[in-house]
């Protein structure tokens, strides 16, 4: 047995290219935030920049819908949905670890920056739980047979395309798992839908940045070059 070949290491990962995500979970929220979360939110002096509630209705009766923007910036947002009657409240957590660090999402980040961000996400969060202990319910992974999974994530990567014929060669990519016709533009290709469990994007960035007004068209020739894929 000690002439079998050892199994190789696990993979290690430095960079951790994650742009948007989205965490779905059920915790138990404390219920004075939903009792009154005004109140809630300046007795406990959280860093809430805008706060929305709704009704609605799912198959256990009526709901209450709170949408919470958790940072002065953006970064985290969540939406919790209590149905009447139930324990737990469902929760879906958009989470930009780029945005929490920086304020911006202009960057690979490496997996201690990664690990940053996430323990900001529990940081604000956690005040929100009726348990503090269930904060490992917040983070998908943590323990075995937890509620949290990631429900999208956003991996990213920039190449060089100086004359165009990468972007070009995508043009003709296939994916087994894609069955929705591929979308082609000028400047960019679509392969899946909204709702399709895998999705491609390529597109040159700074094109996109000029239509989005984060970018002046006089720069345009200077980055014109970078290809963006999702």
């Amino acid at each position: 047995i000690f002439d079998e070949p050892l199994d190789p290491a696990p993979p290690s990962f430095e960079v951790m290219p994650v742009d948007k995500s989205a965490i779905k979970t059920q915790l138990g929220i404390h219920p004075d935030l939903f009792h009154n979360p005004e109140s809630f939110i300046r007795k406990h002096d959280l860093p809430i920049r805008t706060l929305k509630q709704t009704r609605g209705r799912s198959v256990n009766g009526s709901t209450k819908i709170l949408t919470l923007d958790v940072l002065t910036y953006k970064g985290i947002k969540v939406r919790l949905t209590k149905s009447a009657g139930t324990c737990l409240t469902r929760a879906t957590i958009h989470f930009n670890p780029g945005v929490c660090l920086y304020g911006h999402n202009g960057r690979v980040l490496s997996l201690t920056e990664f690990l940053e961000a996430l323990a900001l996400l529990v940081t604000h969060l956690n005040p929100l739980l009726k348990d503090p202990d269930d904060w490992v319910d917040l983070i998908p992974g943590l323990r075995k047979g937890g509620r949290a999974y990631w429900s999208y994530l956003e991996v990213f990567s920039h190449w060089l395309d100086l004359d165009g014929s990468l972007l070009a060669g995508f043009r003709h990519a296939r994916h087994p798992s894609i069955t929705t016709p591929t979308r082609h533009w000028p400047t960019s290709i679509q392969m899946g839908g909204a709702r399709s469990i895998l999705q491609f994007s390529i597109y040159q960035k700074a094109h996109e940045m000029v239509i989005r007004n984060k970018l002046p068209p006089s720069e345009l020739p200077t980055f014109k070059d970078v290809l963006r894929l999702e």
